[in-house]
């Protein structure tokens, strides 16, 4: 069962920022603040801003909402409203996996785009795979933020 999409404001997330987790809506604002936040030339190259690429996007955050062993969530800066952003700008994002007892860190993802380049995108996510395995093997790494 998803948490309830509370915003909150605590040491490790200070005033103005506020966090929440997503919500199915937040989906296509995670997929515009992804392209606006990796834009340097590599990712720009792995991951044009088309409108496929923001569907893709968008379906990715959907499918992570939707998986209970994902946790995303979105900050915004509640310094920043407007009409159109009661909440804030929003300013970051971020999914953790919650560690599962057999190990299993799987994820499901959209069919890759033919237009993003297939060697690319397997170095690319098979590179974190491995690089995970190499580090923690198949040891949980999950942390959790306690209040006092």
């Amino acid at each position: 069962m998803k948490p309830e999409p509370t915003a909150v404001s605590t040491p490790a997330v200070p005033a103005p920022f506020v966090c929440r987790p997503m919500t199915p809506a937040d989906a296509s604002t995670m997929s515009s603040l992804f392209f606006e936040s990796f834009n340097a030339p590599f990712f720009r190259y792995a991951w044009p801003p088309t409108e496929s690429g923001r569907k893709w996007w968008v379906e990715a955050w959907s499918i992570g909402y939707k998986d209970d062993t994902c946790r995303t969530f979105i900050v915004f800066d509640s310094s920043i409203k407007t009409e159109h952003e009661p909440e804030g700008k929003p300013v970051a994002f971020t999914r953790w996996v919650i560690p599962q007892q057999d190990g299993n860190l799987d994820r499901a993802w959209p069919a890759l785009l033919e237009e993003w380049d297939e060697e690319l995108m397997g170095a690319f996510f098979g590179g974190m795979q491995r690089n995970r395995a190499e580090l923690m093997g198949r040891r949980p790494h999950w942390s959790k933020l306690h209040s006092s």
